[in-house]
């Protein structure tokens, strides 16, 4: 398990070894997330894939890096013959943890037959076509199309609910029967399917009761009077009489005139309205679109032209401070269409009030409304450099991110990190002392808290030890005060001491 805010290898403590972060919580909401994982596998192993799909559902609801559980529920949805929603979990796993990913893989097998995945692909626009139709009323296309649909793809398990429905509402049981038992054998637990079996007893049971002898009604042969022993049962002929080779070729092609026209006659006006109601409603959004395009169109136009004379009045009018300089960059890629890099050149502004020109306040207001959707993209690329131990980049970067989007805590607290790993202290306490003060309630206070008091002990030990020195070397300073003094004394005492070991000596002479 790793940890949620830098990534790194969990052990047995509560605490994250490298970033210090409590993970107690999030390490019960991961067990929670893969104790659901267990559940759908061991459902999805038995072919209870609606049961599965819940119980993935619910793990990734839970903690949605969980790889494991997207990956299989993506397996799943293609079992079911969802491929599009599969891949759509693939790519989402594989934008999580884009190495070593069992997603990549299975996104190459399902992209290495083209064929298969265009046919796929034009099965499932068929059955919303079908699914279309059944709702405007023309069931006979929908089931026409559902069939061909079914017999491709006997796995694509809405169309086959769908086509049973349709047998359903015809009064076809047996066939409706089939289809279900096709879903039953993919999903063993599947709600829908269920539900129109029961559907279907419900009516046969309705029929039964409805019926005079309380069975099914009889057919004609049931309404025939049993043979009897004297009865001749005279079997029918086989025999047909030689006919004309041309003749029959010609009765082929009048049977196939026949059906063509009925084709054309039954069939023919429901496709003609079915494609004139498309068309008008492509006719209509298409011209919602064409409208809102030329209107966008309009207003980055004049955006442009104010951008571009705001430009020319700051050029005219001169800036020669740093902030200018950064402005006048900002405006000419944000002319040139480079967004991002007109959004980096204007977060370079660290005082936006120090631009007391008009002009130059009026350009920095219309840049600025550019610059905030940017903030994203330079931060994701000072992290990157952070992680590749390009500190000064990452630096840049962050403090750009910071200044384009006031209001992400992320930013700063990145800025003070980059600070820190640069060795540059005192830039790295600024802006841990900005986290507190503007967001004193985000995630990020707490550590910047500790680290100041950390910084402020650090201080106040160095000043203690300053402090210690210099008492110490005022004591190392008094001996040699006192050494010019010393010298006279001792030479007194040692002019003196020959006296008194001679007198000693005669003294003890004479004795």
């Amino acid at each position: 398990m790793r940890c949620n805010r830098c990534g790194a290898l969990l052990n047995a403590s509560d605490i994250c070894p490298n970033c210090g972060a409590d993970v107690h919580i999030y390490k019960r909401i991961a067990r929670a997330s893969n104790a659901y994982y267990n559940l759908g596998l061991a459902k999805a192993q038995v072919r209870n894939l609606t049961g599965a799909v819940e119980s993935l559902r619910t793990a990734l609801t839970i903690d949605k890096r969980n790889i494991q559980a997207r990956n299989l529920l993506g397996l799943v949805y293609t079992e079911r013959g969802d491929i599009v929603e599969g891949l759509s979990q693939w790519v989402i796993s594989r934008s999580i943890m884009p190495t070593d990913n069992l997603a990549s893989r299975y996104i190459q097998e399902a992209q290495k037959d083209k064929e298969a995945f265009d046919s796929v692909t034009e099965a499932i626009s068929q059955y919303n076509l079908a699914l279309r139709g059944a709702r405007q009323g023309n069931t006979d296309m929908a089931m026409i199309q559902l069939k061909k649909v079914t017999a491709a793809h006997p796995n694509l398990l809405k169309a086959q609910q769908l086509l049973a429905l349709l047998y359903i509402q015809n009064g076809e049981y047996n066939r409706a029967r089939r289809c279900l038992n096709t879903v039953l054998h993919v999903d063993r637990s599947n709600t829908l399917a269920q539900r129109y079996l029961q559907e279907i007893r419900e009516r046969l049971r309705e029929k039964r009761r409805n019926s005079p002898s309380g069975f099914l009604p009889h057919t004609e042969e049931e309404g025939k009077e049993p043979l009897s022993g004297n009865d001749v049962i005279i079997p029918h002929s086989s025999f047909r009489m030689p006919g004309d080779g041309a003749a029959t070729a010609v009765h082929i092609l009048i049977g196939a005139g026949i059906g063509i026209l009925l084709f054309f006659l039954l069939l023919s006006p429901a496709i003609r309205r079915s494609a004139f109601t498309d068309g008008q409603a492509g006719s209509s959004q298409l011209t919602e679109q064409i409208a809102s395009q030329d209107a966008q169109i309009t207003s980055l136009q004049s955006q442009l032209e104010e951008v571009q004379r705001q430009y020319t009045n700051l050029q005219t009018t001169g800036g020669d401070s740093q902030d200018a300089q950064s402005l006048i960059a900002s405006a000419q890629n944000y002319l040139s269409g480079r967004m991002l890099e007109s959004a980096e050149s204007l977060a370079d502004i660290g005082d936006p009030s120090a631009l007391t020109q008009t002009e130059a306040a009026a350009l920095y207001q219309m840049l600025s409304e550019n610059m905030k959707s940017f903030a994203p993209d330079i931060y994701d690329s000072g992290k990157k450099a952070f992680d590749a131990g390009n500190y000064q980049t990452a630096i840049l970067a962050f403090v750009r991110a910071s200044r384009a989007d006031t209001s992400n805590a992320e930013y700063v607290y990145y800025a003070a990190r980059a600070y820190a790993a640069a060795g540059d202290m005192t830039s790295a306490a600024k802006y841990y002392q900005m986290v507190v003060d503007r967001f004193p309630t985000s995630e990020y206070a707490t550590e910047a808290r500790g680290y100041l008091a950390g910084q402020t002990a650090a201080s106040d030990k160095s000043t203690t030890a300053g402090a210690q020195s210099t008492t110490a070397a005022s004591q190392t300073e008094a001996p040699q005060e006192s050494q010019t003094v010393v010298p006279q004394t001792v030479q007194a005492q040692t002019a003196q001491a020959p006296e008194t070991a001679e007198a000693r000596q005669s003294a003890a002479g004479e004795a």
